[in-house]
């Protein structure tokens, strides 16, 4: 017996106001059913439904029904809800299954639990499959999915919806929205979450037109926090101004504007014409942040500069110390590089700990393109320019195309606008270098120098000839053919 399953649009109102439960109004809604005396919501304990705690799932009726004879099916069925994000197609987000389900004249009611974060204002429908009777068989499918909808009043409440107050004009200080908490274990008027997967999110924003008010405003006495804002990976408390201050912290006898993060920035501010952060203070720190693991102040302009010191005194215009085992100074740059000083820059020790080798920048004649690893040469009939080597024990040899090996480059040296070029070449240091066993093996100390492959390596063997064509020497072997060995670049 082929089994069809359809939907009863009497009980369609039922899942509707079910789902608004679970988008967040306080409430139970409960609904009979004249074609079905069983189908009831127990009250347990004597209590009243006001009573009992709101869970998070939610009823859903419906109808089974012979799909040759139209015929309303009877008796126990499994039933399988499926939970997507499109009408057809896209995500399955969840399941749910429901066994033997008791039917009466085709009409079954069930409570559907699904995970509560799934139902966050994006669309949703449900498919179903049924198995009658229960127990054996395979699941039979529904023609379509249905489309979970909400009340018209719990559209005010959806996630995006504006809830707006106001309060009388006069010389009294009050609020359009007022949160109260008199808890005494962690009291907080108002406290906002975002867990969106991009941003920019916000949590609680304020958006003030009046010329001398607040956007956000907050006041704590004798003691405490005006304004706290505690983030797990993003900003805690962010703030951004087009014409003037982002975030504005004043203090007479302490901080102005204190931040802390266990792995982000304690403080962030950013501006688009002015100061992301201003702080004042009489006696202390204007902006002071501490952080566990991450920046205890962070700075981040997109046309400027994101933290500016500027002093006429003796002393540094910025100060770094670091009484740990990290650096005073730590900087990162996605593209340009991290530090740029416009003179002298002077340390005691300087290591380097980014590549093995010491590189200069060159120009490849003729456009040439070479691979890291590449030996090259010096181009006699270009002063100053490079090319890919194509002799063996070439006295022109200038060094290898770093990178090779997943080997970074160390130190770059060029003069911007002199000698400058996209090849950058080691000219000593630890280097992968391309070379070639084809005229004898290649053995950890033995010498290197040009072979007749274009770009390649090959051992001396040549003593003689190979004066002054001394690539450096090699730290690996290569038995037969060819391959990447590691040379100590030691040009001779």
């Amino acid at each position: 017996m082929k089994q069809r399953v359809s939907w009863n649009r009497k009980v369609w109102p039922i899942l509707v106001l079910v789902v608004v439960a679970v988008l967040g109004l306080a409430g139970v809604i409960l609904a009979g059913n004249q074609d079905n005396a069983n189908l009831s919501l127990a009250v347990q304990d004597g209590l009243s439904p006001a009573a009992v705690a709101l869970g998070p799932g939610f009823a859903f009726q419906g109808q089974l029904a012979d799909e040759d004879s139209g015929a309303p099916l009877a008796g126990p069925c499994d039933l399988r809800f499926g939970l997507y994000d499109a009408a057809t197609g896209g995500s399955k987000l969840g399941e749910v299954q429901r066994d033997n389900v008791e039917v009466v004249n085709g009409i079954f009611a069930v409570n559907l639990n699904f995970d509560p974060t799934l139902f966050s204002g994006d669309g949703r429908w449900l498919h179903m499959e049924v198995r009658c009777p229960a127990g054996g068989g395979d699941f039979k499918p529904a023609r379509s999915r249905h489309e979970l909808a909400a009340m018209p009043y719990a559209l005010g409440l959806r996630p995006g919806a504006r809830v707006v107050g106001s309060v009388p004009s006069g010389p009294s200080v009050d609020a359009g929205i007022k949160v109260f908490n008199s808890s005494t274990s962690y009291p907080i008027g108002l406290y906002g979450i975002v867990n969106a997967p991009t941003g920019p999110a916000i949590g609680v924003a304020g958006n003030n037109s009046s010329p001398n008010g607040f956007a956000v405003y907050g006041y704590s006495s004798p003691q405490g926090t005006g304004v706290r804002g505690e983030a797990t990976k993003g900003a805690g408390v962010w703030g951004s101004s087009v014409d003037w201050v982002g975030s504005y912290g004043y203090s007479a006898k302490s901080i102005g504007v204190m931040g802390e993060s266990p792995n982000g920035g304690g403080v962030y501010g950013k501006s688009t014409k002015w100061r992301g952060v201003t702080g004042e203070s009489v006696d202390e720190h204007g902006v002071f942040g501490t952080s566990t693991n991450g920046a205890g102040v962070a700075g981040i302009s997109q046309n400027w500069v994101g933290v500016r010191g500027v002093t006429g005194s003796s002393n540094a215009a910025i100060s770094a110390q670091n009484t740990g085992n990290g650096p005073g100074i730590y900087a990162t740059s996605a593209g340009g590089p991290a530090a740029v000083f416009a003179g002298i820059a002077r340390t005691e020790v300087l290591q380097i700990t980014g590549g093995s080798d010491l590189a200069e920048r060159f120009q490849v004649s003729d456009g040439a393109s070479a691979e890291p690893g590449t030996v090259m040469a010096i181009d006699p009939d270009n002063p100053g320019h490079l090319m890919i080597s194509t002799a063996a024990y070439d006295r022109k040899v200038a060094g290898v195309i770093s990178g090779a090996g997943d080997v970074a480059t160390g130190l770059v040296l060029h003069q911007e606008g002199v000698l400058e070029g996209d090849a950058v070449v080691a000219i000593g240091g630890r280097v992968y270098v391309k070379a070639e066993a084809l005229s004898g093996p290649i053995l950890p100390g033995d010498l290197l120098t040009t072979s007749d492959m274009a770009g390649y390596a090959m051992a001396v063997t040549d003593y003689d000839e190979a004066h002054g064509a001394i690539i450096g020497k090699a730290m690996s072997g290569l038995d037969s053919g060819t391959g990447l060995v590691l040379v100590l670049v030691n040009l001779q």
